[in-house]
């Protein structure tokens, strides 16, 4: 088999379709002698003559009859694999993807997701899992398609795209009793403050911010994610710390009021992560595409 060149089965199929050397040669676009060489080789290999000079032409013998099948589908496989090209149809695919997402991403991007999803994807399927240290080999492996949210400590082989520039805000309910529409530093000190602290947030940030400012903050509940401050900030005086984008969100919604920090509020930027691997597979480009444009609509 080391001998073997697989342009030899061309060589065997344009003979045996044309039934002369020249003719086989010129269908090729080589040599007449490159054909005869490559005759020679195979008829070494299979010891047998293949083909052999008659008065109609080169005719194959009974073996060259029996390999013909195999030849064909051979150059078939060959031809439909170093013709293949990965092609995804939105619009009738059953795929399902699997996004690595924040829970602050639930709440403002996924709705938006899920309504491209039902107008140009309908048969797609999304499972949504939470951004954790495990993410990074989950997207190594093909196990998930993309993650969004605020990742660091990625290693060689990830790409990366900016999808929006974030800051901290504070929110509050809307009738504190000692909050208005401005919070002091002094107020941010004195009130008692809620704290998310979930694995893929940025409370690693937060922590730094005030830290920077030499800021202490009084904290009297903590909460594993963002769905436990929307449960439970409209019916109590706590202070909460969140991104500008959610906050925004929640006071179209919620009888919550968004108020700028007393101090320089850090900035960090919202990131969609996937690996090399997948970098060029159709479906993983579109999803996105898509999630490129939802953060790029005003929230």
């Amino acid at each position: 088999m080391d001998n073997i060149d697989l342009k030899l089965l061309a060589v065997f199929d344009g003979i045996y379709k044309t039934g002369n050397i020249s003719l086989a040669a010129e269908s090729l676009g080589i040599g007449q002698p490159a054909v005869s060489m490559s005759l020679r080789r195979l008829r070494e290999h299979f010891n047998d003559p293949l083909f052999v000079r008659t008065s109609g032409g080169m005719a194959p013998t009974s073996l060259a009859e029996d390999l013909k099948p195999y030849v064909a589908q051979t150059l078939a496989l060959l031809h439909t694999t170093l013709d293949y090209r990965a092609r995804f149809d939105p619009a009738t695919s059953e795929r399902t993807f699997r996004v690595c997402m924040s829970d602050i991403g639930q709440v403002t991007a996924l709705p938006a997701l899920l309504e491209v999803i039902k107008r140009d994807a309908p048969s797609i399927r999304i499972e949504i899992t939470p951004v954790s240290e495990h993410t990074p080999k989950l997207l190594e492996s093909g196990e998930v398609d993309l993650a969004v949210g605020f990742m660091t400590k990625l290693d060689a082989g990830f790409y990366q795209q900016k999808l929006l520039d974030e800051r901290f805000v504070c929110i509050a309910r809307a009738g504190h009793a000692r909050i208005g529409r401005t919070l002091s530093l002094r107020q941010f000190q004195e009130e008692l403050h809620m704290v998310v602290s979930s694995s893929g947030t940025s409370d690693e940030l937060i922590d730094r911010m005030l830290q920077t400012h030499n800021i202490q903050r009084t904290v009297a509940v903590r909460v594993p994610n963002f769905a436990g401050v929307t449960a439970n900030i409209e019916n109590t005086d706590y202070l909460v710390i969140v991104p500008e984008r959610l906050g925004m969100f929640l006071q179209k919604g919620w009888d919550i009021k968004v108020l700028p920090l007393p101090f320089e509020a850090v900035s960090y930027q919202v990131m969609q992560h996937w690996h090399e691997r997948h970098a060029r597979e159709p479906g993983n480009r579109w999803l996105r595409t898509v999630m490129a444009g939802i953060f790029q609509q005003p929230s």
